[in-house]
């Protein structure tokens, strides 16, 4: 008797937006990686997600099934590298703790 080891994967994740910024429906697809990588990194859910999106952003908010629960538009974007950010930042961001002493 043969058998055959089925390998169990995550179905590929088609995430749908309405973009306003340019009046179209856009399908974005999650892959297997992606969806494990926003699993581990969310802290809450919905869990923000930034798409680009031709040139602008769209800020997705997708629950813990990967269903889109609302979308944010930017048509402007700034684009730097980690360096410049931290150089354009440095002494602006202050961090205080949410939980108190």
């Amino acid at each position: 008797m043969l058998r055959v080891k089925v390998r169990q994967t995550v179905p590929m994740v088609r995430v749908l937006i309405n973009c306003k910024i340019c009046n179209t429906r856009v399908f974005y697809e999650l892959n297997e990686e992606e969806q494990a990588m926003i699993k581990e990194k969310a802290i809450y859910w919905p869990c923000p997600v930034i798409v680009k999106h031709i040139d602008h952003l769209l800020v997705l908010h997708l629950d813990d099934t990967f269903r889109n629960r609302g979308t944010e538009y930017c048509p402007a974007i700034l684009e730097r590298d980690a360096s410049e950010i931290c150089e354009l930042t440095k002494g602006k961001c202050h961090e205080t703790s949410l939980i108190p002493d």
